[in-house]
């Protein structure tokens, strides 16, 4: 009965289209053993759930949590099936023209027809149903041992770069293209005991630029949403390439990380992006953020400009007390550098720190939107300065003598 019931969903991916399955018919197939199914039916379960890993909801969540199960916890050897899946997913890689060279050859290079072959190679893969190969792609790279990382790169590769190189589809095949990159980074290089190394591919010449790029897909020319969605894919992918390419470097991947801080996040997207999109503000916060804790000490490198840019471009806009959420995301970023910089540094320009909280302060209270919570940050930002020695004792009633803030003193 059971060999029946697979063999019947089997049938349902026998087309080029991934097929609409329920949530009760999926929940109830996965639970049910699949020790007595023969090996044909059983390895084309796996293929099939393979294709519905990257769904949203419950469906790609059961997939995603069986197809581990099965490839991790079964009598077939895990080697034998990931291998059994590369088979399978090879036919289905999109193909193109590699113009990638690492040296530019002189004379003319027209490309224009190379393009318009590439183009027709994309429109026929989309026609056949090349899209499956994403989500079987993915499952493939999370089960991919280290050990056989250097026999495959020669299609793993072009297979990522040709995603990434799409124009057509921004969510259903670029972006998923920076998610494989990020599935093979995190998982296949890690048993360091193996050849090949990461760093040894020499790929990351080919990756950072790609990924840089992408992180520019602002408005106007692209919707906040659009670029939300962008960034959550590549700023994790872009760490993890990092941490990857850098590993038991930390000092050069520091270096690395500081400098996606310091020319994009403070010098391109915070001043670009202003007060256009909130969404788009507390995410770059929130990352400058995970960056300051990673950086560490470190983070006094690029502390000056982070003061200038939390003060030149947010607290001293105009409007900037009507977006309650990113005025205290600001506030939240001022705490993390006051706690990851050494006391000497945050000394140095603990008048700089006091101007950026009495502007803020000032500005909500003639506002009134100084709330009791508000009250609480801009108070717990001082006490953590004053904690980390800078003493403002002798400044409070020269500050008074121009700003109504005596609460914040309190």
């Amino acid at each position: 009965m059971l060999v029946k019931k697979i063999e019947s969903f089997n049938l349902k991916f026998v087309g080029i289209k991934i097929p609409e399955i329920s949530e009760l018919e999926l929940t109830e197939l996965c639970k049910e053993s699949t020790e007595v199914l023969p090996r044909d039916v059983f390895l084309s379960f796996i293929l099939n759930l393979s294709y519905l890993t990257l769904n949203k909801g419950t469906i790609g969540r059961i997939s995603i949590e069986t197809v581990h199960r099965l490839i991790t916890k079964s009598r077939v050897n895990e080697e034998e099936i990931v291998k059994w899946l590369i088979e399978n997913l090879q036919p289905l890689l999109l193909r193109t023209e590699d113009r990638r060279r690492d040296t530019v050859k002189s004379g003319l290079r027209p490309s224009v027809g190379m393009s318009l072959k590439d183009d027709e190679a994309r429109r026929i893969w989309k026609e056949r149903g090349g899209i499956r190969s994403i989500p079987l792609f993915y499952v493939v790279l999370l089960h991919l041992q280290h050990r056989n990382v250097s026999s495959n790169l020669w299609w793993i590769t072009p297979g990522i770069l040709n995603l990434l190189d799409d124009t057509t589809d921004l969510a259903g095949i670029k972006l998923r293209g920076v998610l494989l990159l990020r599935t093979f980074l995190s998982n296949a290089f890690k048993d360091q005991t193996h050849w090949i190394s990461f760093k040894e591919t020499g790929l990351f010449k080919l990756y950072e630029p790609i990924l840089l790029n992408m992180c520019y897909y602002l408005p106007p020319s692209y919707s906040s949403d659009e670029s939300l969605k962008v960034w959550r894919e590549v700023f994790p992918t872009l760490n993890s390439l990092y941490t990857t390419q850098f590993k038991n470097r930390e000092i050069i991947c520091r270096k690395y990380q500081g400098k996606f801080l310091s020319e994009f996040l403070l010098q391109q997207a915070i001043p670009r992006i202003n007060l256009t999109s909130e969404t788009l503000a507390i995410y770059t916060l929130d990352s400058l953020i995970s960056l300051m804790k990673i950086l560490d000490t470190s983070t006094l490198y690029h502390m000056s400009r982070i003061i200038y840019t939390l003060g030149e471009y947010l607290l001293r806009n105009p409007f900037f007390t009507a977006f309650e959420g990113l005025l205290r995301k600001t506030l939240d970023t001022l705490e993390v550098l006051v706690a990851v910089c050494p006391p000497e540094r945050l000394s140095a320009h603990k008048f700089d720190l006091l101007a950026l909280i009495l502007i803020g302060f000032d500005k909500c209270k003639q506002e009134g939107k100084l709330t009791d919570e508000l009250m609480n940050n801009f108070r717990r930002l001082l006490q953590s300065l004053e904690a980390k020695g800078c003493d403002y004792s002798g400044d409070k009633e020269e500050v008074l003598k121009y700003k109504n803030v005596e609460e914040l003193f309190c």
